[in-house]
This record gives C-alpha cells, sequence and structure tokens, in this order.
C-alpha cells in the first residue's frame, strides 16, 4: 500500500519517525511530508500574532475564523498547495495526517475517503488545536486518548487505539512476576522525560526504558 504520511519528521525524537519506519517495515511504500519543515521563522511580533490566532481557535464564535487565519499565514498555504501536488503526483491509497495542527485539513478534503487523522495528545491539547473540527474533514480517525476519541473526533470512522507494551519482546530485566513496581517507560528520550526517569530510580523504582536515547533501544 502506497502512504502519504504527514507529520513532523525534523526532529529526530518525533514519534512521527518511529511510525515512518513501522510502516516501513510492514512493507507499505511510505512517503513522507514535514508539515512544518518550510513553515516562516517567526520574529517576535509576528510570533505574537500567531499565538492569538492559535489561542482563539477554542472558542466556538470565532473558531473557523481564527481556523482559517491561522493555517493561512507565515507560509502555511503553500505548504496545502504543496501537499495538493504531491498527491496528484504520487496519487496514494492512504494519507495518514498526524496532528497537523497548522495545516489547513479542510484543503484536502476532495480526498477525504482516503484521509485518517491520527491524534495521541490528551484532551488539553484536543480542545487548544480543535481535534473536533480537523478530524471532520477525515473519514478515519484514531486517538490513543479514550476521552479525546469519545468527545473530540468528528470523523465517520473513529477508533482509539492504546499504546501497548508485549512482555515478550520488552525483556525486562527482572522476572515480571518479581518486581515491586513494574514498569515500562516507552518513547524517545528528552530532557524532562529524563527528569522524571531519574526520580524514579533514586527512589529505587525499577523502571525499564524503550526507545532512541535509552539504555534500550527502540522496537518497532
Amino acid at each position: 500500500m502506497k502512504i502519504l504520511l504527514i507529520g513532523s519528521f525534523l526532529n529526530k525524537w518525533s514519534t512521527n519517525n518511529e511510525m515512518f519506519e513501522s510502516l516501513i517495515n510492514l512493507n507499505h511504500q511510505v512517503i513522507k511530508f514535514d508539515y512544518r519543515k518550510d513553515e516562516k521563522k517567526l520574529n517576535f511580533f509576528f510570533l505574537i500574532i500567531d499565538k492569538f490566532f492559535s489561542f482563539t481557535r477554542r472558542f466556538d464564535l470565532i473558531s473557523q475564523l481564527s481556523i482559517n487565519i491561522y493555517t493561512s499565514i507565515f507560509g502555511r498555504k503553500k505548504i496545502v498547495r504543496d501537499i495538493l501536488k504531491l498527491i496528484k503526483k504520487e496519487k496514494p491509497d492512504l494519507i495518514m495526517i498526524c496532528k497537523c495542527d497548522t495545516l489547513r485539513i479542510r484543503s484536502l478534503e476532495k480526498y477525504k475517503e482516503k484521509l485518517i487523522y491520527y491524534f495521541m495528545d490528551p484532551l488539553k491539547m484536543a480542545k487548544k488545536i480543535r481535534t473536533d473540527i480537523n478530524s471532520s474533514y477525515c473519514k478515519y480517525s484514531i486517538s490513543t486518548f479514550g476521552k479525546v476519541s469519545k468527545e473530540f473526533m468528528f470523523s465517520e470512522n473513529n477508533r482509539h487505539y492504546l499504546q501497548g507494551v508485549d512482555r515478550d519482546v520488552f525483556n525486562v530485566k527482572i522476572p515480571w512476576e518479581n518486581r515491586k513496581d513494574k514498569i515500562v517507560f516507552v518513547s524517545n528520550i528528552t530532557p524532562k522525560r529524563n527528569k522524571i526517569i531519574n526520580f524514579f530510580k533514586k527512589k529505587s523504582i525499577p523502571i525499564d526504558c524503550y526507545g532512541l536515547g535509552w539504555e534500550n533501544p527502540q522496537i518497532y
């Protein structure tokens, strides 16, 4: 299957990079498009404008107007045009949109039958970027939080998929049944996450970490 994966790939810790590798390992043909790569760098004044329209998206009376402006400024219209050109050229079977909060998803609605809106953040972020509106332009939506799936996903086919751990794959150092605190942390390392993990370790709480930057590698 040919899949167009629209997300953020510049940061090596981005989950979208792991998604890309996973889909490749499943023998899909995957085309990456980084929706943030060509956004304009903003000075302080324009950053305030950007933050203003981002913030006002959450108010129902002006949400659609704010979204239209927010997704049109600072080179974002061109990004949508580039995606449309890529779709026309590659003719993907599926188009997976990973959060993409600055992208005007409504402009892709003519390909609704192929659109999957994927969102892995909690309800607070879903309300902030209006996943209820974004997902409504897509035939399919997937979220990893139950409340997001129930309250803020409005596609025709909405699924709640948990991120799980296979204990046969993640080989813990101490037998599972002998562990007092059974914690497995699966995500790439960041300074904030490293600080949290070190807190557990200082408390002598056994924890195994998997992902880029940890003692155990990422597993697809």
